[in-house]
């Protein structure tokens, strides 16, 4: 989205290469208000307040909250136990349960012992969830365009009313 000519995501990695920026969409229209998230628990909150809405975007912050947890430790027993936080963010949040279950996977392929590649394949994953999150969201709008535009022409009306679930857009 364009906000005053400049280009943004609803969360992106900040410059610091391991806190994450989110949209607060809770402000939104009336704010624009960017959050950083920190820890865990920023992660788990924005889920939970719904700082952060949709699906994929409910997921992707749940991946990034299993980064931010891993800052602080890399053992199985403390990913299980962040794993658990976000779960219990959003219960019957499919793409939360997704993505932390995809992280887990692939960080216990790491062995305990090694903090720095436990983190980064975890960034590296997340990341990759996100991106791949944002391919399909860019093409859920090209599809949805086209029909609204046929719609639109052969309807002849100047209002199409639209629903949307969970996958929106980006």
């Amino acid at each position: 989205m364009i906000v005053k000519g400049k280009h943004y995501r609803t969360i992106w990695l900040s410059k610091d290469g391991w806190s994450v920026n989110i949209i607060n969409q809770v402000a939104l229209p009336h704010k624009f208000i960017i959050e950083k998230l920190k820890t865990l628990k920023d992660a788990a909150e924005a889920i939970s307040q719904m700082k952060v809405r949709g699906a994929p975007l409910i997921g992707v912050t749940a991946a990034y909250g299993i980064c931010l947890a891993l800052r602080k430790e890399t053992s199985d027993t403390s990913i299980s136990s962040a794993a658990e936080v976000l779960l219990r963010t959003r219960p019957t949040a499919v793409n939360l349960q997704w993505a932390v279950a995809k992280m887990l996977a692939f960080i216990k392929k790491i062995p305990e012992s090694n903090h720095e590649e436990r983190i980064r394949v975890a960034y590296s994953s997340a990341s990759k969830i996100c991106e791949k999150d944002v391919i399909a969201c860019r093409k859920i709008g090209k599809y949805g365009l086209k029909l609204i535009r046929s719609i639109y022409r052969t309807n002849n009306k100047d209002t199409i009313n639209i629903l949307t679930h969970c996958n929106a857009g980006w």
